[in-house]
């Protein structure tokens, strides 16, 4: 996966992944879900996330610092879109993402970033009783994983 994360700084696909490895590079203006997934760099940013906080001691050095410039691109992509608290099954690990990362790699205003979208999230929550957004049976699983998180 490593090997198919976009990095183009200033580009709307900056830290995302290609979603196959037949996949082409996007072209000069990426079209958002027709030449790339936004969403990737919090599947899987937090994947690498959970992978380092319970296995990075038995991970080869040069493995665990690329799978950090990893988050860095993906965390720094995120942040130059917008997900509202309400898209419900991205911003909860993108809260994750954001405060996990930043604490790894000593970024506090991620972290600062990422405590104020999971206080609008459960703020949003608690005013309804429900999540805003309408999720279909195949996002249940993944707004689930992004709240155990």
């Amino acid at each position: 996966m490593l090997d198919h994360q976009l990095d183009r700084r200033g580009s709307v696909v900056r830290g995302t992944f290609r979603c196959s490895p037949r996949e082409p590079q996007p072209g000069d203006v990426p079209r958002e879900w027709i030449d790339y997934d936004p969403n990737w760099r919090e599947f899987i940013g937090t994947t690498f996330a959970v992978v380092l906080a319970r296995h990075a001691a038995k991970l080869p050095r040069a493995l665990v610092s690329a799978l950090d410039a990893s988050l860095r691109r993906a965390v720094e992509g995120t942040l130059d879109r917008h997900v509202p608290a309400e898209y419900t099954n991205i911003a909860p690990m993108r809260a994750f993402l954001l405060d996990w990362a930043g604490a790894r790699l000593h970024e506090t205003e991620w972290q600062q970033r990422g405590a104020s979208l999971a206080e609008e999230i459960c703020r949003d929550y608690r005013a309804t009783g429900a999540f805003t957004e309408h999720h279909s049976p195949t996002c249940y699983g993944i707004g689930l994983y992004g709240l155990a998180l």
